[in-house]
């Protein structure tokens, strides 16, 4: 035998033990940025129900959110609601 069939495995296992923290630090980041997202979600809980309208959100669209799968991002939700909103309210104007 060669060295060189005795540093194979070690590549590997070292391959292996990279790759175990990459996804150990793709999921650590997953959970900070889920617990910021929730901070913000409550955050725009406390605003009155003026300042909500002024960017577009209702009070129940904070709840709808904030009864969401834990790690997914509120603001892509928010927006889509928002943008909702605001073609039903353009078309009724039309309408209207």
């Amino acid at each position: 035998m060669t060295a060189l069939d005795y540093s194979a495995p070690a590549t590997r296992a070292g391959s292996r033990t990279i790759a175990a923290m990459v996804r150990f630090g793709d999921r650590l980041a997953v959970l900070v940025r889920s617990l910021k997202n929730q901070g913000q979600v409550d955050y725009l809980a406390t605003m009155s129900d003026r300042q909500l309208a002024d960017i577009g959100l209702m009070r129940g669209d904070i709840e709808v959110v904030g009864r969401g799968a834990f790690g997914t991002d509120p603001t892509t939700r928010l927006s889509e609601l928002a943008q909702e909103r605001h073609r039903i309210e353009e078309n009724m104007r039309r309408v209207g």
